[in-house]
């Protein structure tokens, strides 16, 4: 964990795709901090891949980028219903520009994040959990990372971008695709 301004970043490194992991994880946290304001979902997979590419690794990019981002969502959204957290929550889920276009190799990680932005904007059809939790889809620019060495711009200042975009946006803001 990490400490500022009386704030805490906790940070977990797991299988975001095994359900259990993440109650687990989010349990710790609730019964040491009693409350979690925001998550921020920043996960990802990219495996170079087209059409002709077995299923079977669709769906491990598929099962990070997507369903891994569903189920920390879901865990949190349950614990907010039965009352394990009883603060309103600001989720923001990392998507990619690539999740409008798809770029030679990139159809499956395409896929993952336009299925995943559309996740978020529908979490705002739902008025009850709009109640209980504000969730953003961010478009992070092009960084440097595993998958992009050529970026101009570091990981670490988009983290910076999107701690500012956490700790100014409003509550009024809700389920929509952010541009940082």
């Amino acid at each position: 964990s990490t400490q500022k301004d009386n704030s805490r970043l906790l940070t977990f490194s797991g299988d975001i795709t095994d359900l259990k992991n993440v109650n687990d994880f989010l349990l710790q946290v609730i019964s040491r901090y009693k409350h979690i304001d925001s998550v921020i979902v920043c996960s990802g997979k990219y495996i170079r891949s087209d059409i002709d590419v077995s299923i079977d690794l669709w769906k491990k990019v598929v099962d990070t980028n997507f369903w891994g981002t569903v189920n920390i969502i879901s865990s949190i959204a349950n614990s907010l219903k039965v009352g394990i957290i009883k603060n309103r929550v600001r989720c923001i889920a990392i998507t990619s520009s690539l999740a409008n276009k798809a770029i030679d190799g990139s159809v499956a990680y395409s896929c993952s994040k336009n299925a995943l932005q559309i996740y978020i904007n529908g979490l705002a059809l739902d008025k009850q959990l709009s109640k209980l939790m504000l969730c953003y889809a961010i478009q992070p620019p092009p960084f440097r990372s595993e998958m992009n060495n050529m970026a101009q711009i570091s990981a670490r200042t988009v983290a910076r971008k999107i701690a500012n975009f956490i700790f100014k946006e409003t509550d009024d803001c809700h389920a929509k695709v952010i541009k940082i």
